[in-house]
């Protein structure tokens, strides 16, 4: 609810940002717009390239708050706090003992320090480095020395 509130600040300040400072001059039949303060003049062009690309900067703004919508209601999974990184391979490196993305050798644990030597090991079933055995006890990967 927030972001869509600020998106439409935004919108609210890209769009009222129009010639409210100018004075409009004709010059040879020319359309110019005079500022107020500064003296300075510009051609009318100038003020449609500026009114295009605010627009296509809201588009802009707006398509990457769609994606990061998006991206929010994806499976995103925060990295695993114990380091080791998924996708995890079960017996790579003998039975009981696994490996994760970087192919550093782990067991699974209790939280009492039983290992799991067999059995399926469900990888962040409890969120992030925290799996689950085959009797439904929370397990954590314990690095081999």
């Amino acid at each position: 609810m927030k972001k869509i509130i600020s998106v439409i600040a935004i919108l609210v300040i890209f769009f009222t940002m129009g010639c409210h400072r100018y004075v409009r001059e004709e010059i040879n039949g020319q359309v110019y717009y005079r500022h107020k303060r500064t003296g300075l003049l510009f051609h009318e062009s100038y003020f449609q390239q500026q009114r295009e690309i605010r627009e296509r900067n809201m588009m802009i703004l707006l398509d990457i708050l769609a994606n990061s919508n998006r991206n929010n209601q994806s499976s995103y999974t925060p990295a695993p706090s114990n380091g080791f990184l998924p996708p995890y391979t079960k017996d790579a490196y003998g039975p009981g003992t696994w490996s994760d993305g970087t192919g550093r050798p782990f067991q699974w644990q209790t939280n009492d320090g039983q290992t799991v030597p067999f059995g399926d090991v469900k990888p962040d079933a409890y969120g992030p480095g925290t799996g689950m055995d085959q009797f439904g006890r929370p397990v954590r990967a314990v690095p081999l020395h």
